[in-house]
């Protein structure tokens, strides 16, 4: 399949199943959150197919200054992990260290993540 495709195929399958996990987890003290870290600088690029990598290459000095350094990329986990804020309430969706809204028509939808919640049950076998 499409690389990009893939990708926030994935992207989508952490939320979905986030938010259907937060429902499950609510009033036993347990939280859970998603988030986007931001686009940071790890040398993920190495492993796109040719094509896109000459495309990375190509963009890297325009796109450079607006990549995260790990050390930034980082703080929204990190935030997240230790902050009174996050700890309150789960399911949100975390970005750059602040709750983020869901763009994402699919990944607001209820139905949509009770049937990825059933889907990877089934997948795993529970």
């Amino acid at each position: 399949g499409n690389p990009r495709s893939t990708y926030n195929k994935s992207k989508l399958a952490n939320i979905l199943f986030t938010f259907a996990l937060a429902r499950r987890l609510a009033g036993t003290g347990v939280i859970t959150h998603a988030l986007h870290p931001g686009v940071v600088r790890t040398g993920f690029a190495k492993n796109l197919p040719s094509n896109m990598y000459t495309v990375y290459c190509l963009t890297l000095p325009f796109t450079y200054p607006m990549l995260k350094s790990p050390w930034e990329g980082a703080q929204t986990t990190l935030h997240v992990a230790l902050s009174d804020e996050a700890g309150r309430v789960g399911g949100g969706y975390w970005s750059d260290c602040a709750v983020a809204p869901v763009e994402s028509d699919q990944a607001r939808n209820l139905e949509v993540q009770e049937a990825f919640w059933e889907a990877s049950r089934k997948i795993v076998g529970i």
